[in-house]
C-alpha cells in the first residue's frame, strides 16, 4: 500500500472530515475533544490518506495513569463509505506504532462497527464485518469480555438498539410504528398532561440530580455535573437535555373539567337507544374519579408546581440521533414520563430528516432479565451486536505485571 500516508491532522481538518461522511459517532467529534480536554486529557487528530486525500480518521485520547499512559479509540475509525478492509487495518496498526513509541501502556479501541443484526424476536438478521474481526489478533489485539471491561473501568456491553426512522412520512406514522404498549404508554403521558422542555444550562443540576437517583437504584456508575456541564458547551445546538415535567394541579383541573363535561352528557341523554353511550361515559368518570384519587397524594406534596419527573440527553450524531443518557424518579414510575421524552426526540429525529435512532446500550440478555431491553423495545427496532471492545498493550509483561500489582492493592 505505497500511497497510503498516517499522519496527526489538526481539530479543523478533522472536522470537516467528519462533516463530510453521513456515518459518525458523536463521539469522534471535535465536540467531544473538546470535552476530554476539559477532563485533563490530551487529543489526538489521525488520518489516513490515500492519493493525498483523506478516507480514514480518528480521534484518540490519551492520559497519564500508573505505568505510562492509557489511549483510547472511542466508537471509531471514522471512514468514507466502502473502505477497504486492509485500509482500516492499516490505519489501527499505525495508530499502535504510534502509541508505543510515545509509552503508552495499552490502547483500547471500540471499533463502531456492528457484527450481528437481530430483530425484535432476537433472531439473527445479518453478520458483518468479520474480516476485521479475524484480523485484529494478528496485529496483537486481543478482545476483552465484558468482566474483563469492566476490570479496566470501561463499561460498554457491546449491544445497541435501534430503529430505522428514515421510511416514516410524519409523526402519525412514527406513533403507528410502535408496539401496542408504546402507544398506549405514549397515550397515557399526553393524559397526564405531561410536557416535554429543554433544560438550560443553568439548569443541569436537575439533570443530575436524577440520573444520580438512576444510578444509585440500578447500580450503574454516573457521570459527575460538570462532565455535563461540559458536555453542554462542548456540544451546544447538536445535544439537548430534555425533562419531561406535570403540574398536578393543572392535570388534577383538567381531570375535573372532563368529569363536569361527560356528567353533563349523561344528564341530558335520556335516549334509551343510547344506554351503552351512558355506560361508556360512566365508565370514563370512574377512570377519572379513580386518577383524582392516585394522583391526590402528589398534589397534596406539590401543589401548583411544575415537577420534573424524568430526564435524558439525545446528541445528534450524523444521520442518526442518539438517546446517550437519562434517569427518572421512582416516585413517578406509573406517570410514564420516559415515553413522553422518547416520543419528542423521535419526533424531532423525523424533524431532521435523520435515518436512524439510536437507543444505545444493551446487555445482550436475551432472558427477560433487561428491564431496558424491554422498555426500548417498545418502540420495535432491531438490536446491534457490536465487534468487540480490543486492547493492544506495546509490552504485555509490563501491563500484566501492573494489573496484578494493581489488583493486589486492589486500586
Amino acid at each position: 500500500m505505497t500511497d497510503f500516508k498516517f499522519l496527526e491532522i489538526k481539530q479543523g481538518e478533522f472536522d470537516n472530515f467528519r462533516d463530510s461522511i453521513s456515518k459518525a459517532s458523536f463521539q469522534q467529534t471535535g465536540n467531544m475533544g473538546k470535552l476530554l480536554k476539559s477532563r485533563g486529557y490530551q487529543v489526538h487528530y489521525f488520518a489516513g490518506l490515500v492519493k493525498d486525500e483523506i478516507q480514514i480518521a480518528a480521534l484518540v485520547s490519551q492520559i497519564k495513569i500508573f505505568g505510562g499512559f492509557r489511549y483510547e479509540l472511542n466508537f471509531g475509525p471514522i471512514s468514507k463509505s466502502g473502505i477497504e478492509d486492509n485500509i482500516w487495518l492499516k490505519f489501527v496498526n499505525e495508530i499502535q506504532k504510534f502509541v508505543k513509541k510515545s509509552n503508552g501502556l495499552y490502547l483500547l479501541v471500540k471499533p463502531d462497527l456492528d457484527y450481528e443484526i437481530y430483530n425484535d424476536n432476537f433472531e439473527i438478521q445479518a453478520t458483518e464485518n468479520q474480516n476485521i474481526l479475524n484480523s485484529l489478533p494478528s496485529l496483537k489485539f486481543i478482545k476483552l469480555n465484558p468482566s474483563r471491561i469492566n476490570l479496566e473501568g470501561d463499561g460498554d456491553f457491546g449491544w445497541h438498539y435501534r430503529k430505522s426512522i428514515e421510511h416514516l412520512a410524519d409523526n402519525k406514522a412514527l406513533f403507528k410504528s410502535y408496539s401496542k404498549d408504546g402507544q398506549y404508554s405514549i397515550k397515557k403521558t399526553q393524559q397526564f398532561g405531561i410536557t416535554v422542555r429543554p433544560l438550560a444550562y443553568n439548569e443541569l443540576s436537575e439533570f443530575k440530580k436524577i440520573t444520580e437517583a438512576t444510578s444509585e437504584r440500578r447500580d450503574f456508575s454516573d457521570h459527575d455535573l460538570a462532565y455535563y456541564e461540559l458536555f453542554y458547551k462542548s456540544f451546544a445546538e447538536k445535544a439537548k437535555f430534555l425533562v419531561a415535567e406535570i403540574n398536578f394541579q393543572t392535570y388534577v383541573t383538567a381531570l375535573k373539567d372532563q368529569i363536569t363535561k361527560l356528567q353533563a352528557q349523561i344528564d341530558k341523554s335520556e335516549s334509551a337507544k343510547k344506554q351503552k353511550q351512558r355506560e361508556e361515559w360512566q365508565s370514563q368518570i370512574h377512570s377519572q374519579e379513580k386518577r383524582l384519587t392516585e394522583i391526590s397524594p402528589f398534589l397534596e406534596k406539590y401543589q401548583d408546581q411544575a415537577v420534573i419527573l424524568a430526564a435524558a440527553l439525545f446528541v445528534e450524531s450524523g444521520d442518526e440521533l442518539v438517546y446517550f443518557s437519562s434517569g427518572s424518579f421512582e416516585e413517578f414510575k406509573a406517570l410514564q414520563a420516559p415515553f413522553a421524552l422518547q416520543y419528542e426526540a423521535m419526533s424531532e429525529a423525523l424533524a431532521k430528516n435523520k435515518v436512524t435512532y439510536n437507543f444505545y446500550g444493551v446487555t445482550g440478555q436475551f432472558d427477560g432479565s433487561d428491564g431496558v431491553l424491554r422498555f426500548k423495545q417498545k418502540f420495535s427496532g432491531y438490536l446491534a451486536k457490536k465487534l468487540g471492545v480490543f486492547l493492544y498493550a506495546p509490552n504485555p509483561i509490563k501491563y500484566n505485571a501492573i494489573r496484578l500489582l494493581k489488583k493486589a492493592l486492589k486500586r
